[in-house]
């Protein structure tokens, strides 16, 4: 009796789980750009630059 107590509860639980979420080929790209550090830092860098630009050509823009 407690074995097949025991089988039924474990067949109960198994089947009563959370379904894993799908991953598509888009959203694993989509997360893997947005967590990936070098890209990250490669953007920043970027970023840095083009505000180093715009700040240097300031002094030749008119008052």
């Amino acid at each position: 009796m407690n074995r097949i107590a025991l089988i039924l509860l474990t067949l109960w639980l198994s089947v009563g789980g959370p379904a894993q979420e799908l991953l598509t080929f888009e959203l694993a790209l989509q997360n893997a750009l947005e967590h990936n550090h070098e890209i990250r830092m490669a953007r920043l860098d970027a970023e840095m630059a083009e505000n180093d630009a715009r700040a240097g050509s300031n002094g030749y823009l008119p008052t």
